[in-house]
C-alpha cells in the first residue's frame, strides 16, 4: 500500500460579494483589465527566462508591489500549466477578469491594495492614479466576527491578508485568504474520527474528489 500524504493546507478563503456602481464600477473593471494585460506582459517575459526578481520590478514600476507579486505568482501559474499541457504560455489567454494582491502586514496595515475598512467596506487602490476605488462588501453573518478580527490585527500591523476580487456571470466577489489556524479557531468542529481518506483535485472549472479506504479501495468519488 503506497503511504499517505498529509494535506499541507495553510491557508483558508472567506469569501463575500462586492457591490460597486458609476464611476467607481468602471474604475474597478479598467483596474482589473490593466491587471490582465501586465499578468500576460510578465509571462511574455519570463517565458523568455528572465527572473523573477527583474520582472517584479517591472511591473512594480506601472502598478505597485503588491500587485506585482500576485501578478508574477499568476504568470508563473501560466506558464506551469502551459508546459504542463504541452502547449505554448505565450498563446494563453486570460477570458475571466480577476485583481489579487499579496498581503503585509507592516506599514500597510493587512494589504497594500484590497483594503478591508470594516465587516461592510472595501478600498481597492488604483496605482497609476493614485486614488481609491471604494466598494460595498457583504459576508455571510457567521463570518463577520473572523472579519472584525482580520481587520483590527491588521491595523495593529501584526496580520497580513490576501484579497483577490473575480469578476463572475455579472456579479463581483472578494476572497479573503488567512492562515488555516485563525480559521479553523473561530470554525473548528471538533476531531474527525473517520479512517477514510479524501483528495482534491481543484481546477479553475471544477473540483474532482475521490474518497478510498486505508487499503486503498475507492468507496466513493465526485466531480462538481
Amino acid at each position: 500500500m503506497s503511504s499517505v500524504r498529509k494535506p499541507n493546507i495553510k491557508f483558508a478563503t472567506i469569501v463575500g460579494r462586492i457591490y460597486c456602481n458609476g464611476e467607481d464600477y468602471q474604475r474597478l473593471v479598467l483596474l482589473a483589465r490593466r491587471y490582465r494585460e501586465k499578468v500576460m506582459k510578465a509571462v511574455k517575459m519570463l517565458s523568455k527566462g528572465l527572473s523573477n526578481e527583474y520582472v517584479e520590478k517591472v511591473i512594480t514600476e506601472d502598478m505597485n508591489q503588491g500587485y506585482a507579486k500576485a501578478i508574477i505568482d499568476k504568470a508563473n501559474m501560466i506558464i506551469k500549466s502551459a508546459e504542463y499541457h504541452g502547449s505554448n504560455p505565450l498563446k494563453s489567454k486570460i477570458k475571466k477578469l480577476s485583481i489579487q494582491s499579496k498581503g503585509r502586514a507592516h506599514k500597510v496595515k493587512g494589504n497594500q491594495n484590497i483594503k478591508l475598512l470594516t465587516t461592510d467596506k472595501l478600498m481597492v487602490r488604483y496605482p497609476s492614479k493614485k486614488l481609491w476605488i471604494e466598494c460595498n462588501v457583504r459576508f455571510g453573518k457567521e463570518y463577520l466576527p473572523l472579519i472584525k478580527y482580520i481587520i483590527k490585527k491588521a491595523n495593529d500591523e501584526i496580520l497580513p491578508y490576501n484579497g483577490k476580487i473575480l469578476f463572475r456571470d455579472d456579479k463581483i466577489y472578494l476572497h479573503i485568504s488567512v492562515p488555516i489556524h485563525l480559521y479553523t479557531a473561530f470554525f473548528s468542529k471538533g476531531i474527525a474520527f473517520g479512517k477514510n481518506i479524501a483528495s482534491f483535485d481543484l481546477n479553475s472549472d471544477r473540483i474532482n474528489m475521490i474518497i478510498v479506504d486505508r487499503q486503498g479501495a475507492v468507496r466513493d468519488f465526485k466531480t462538481e
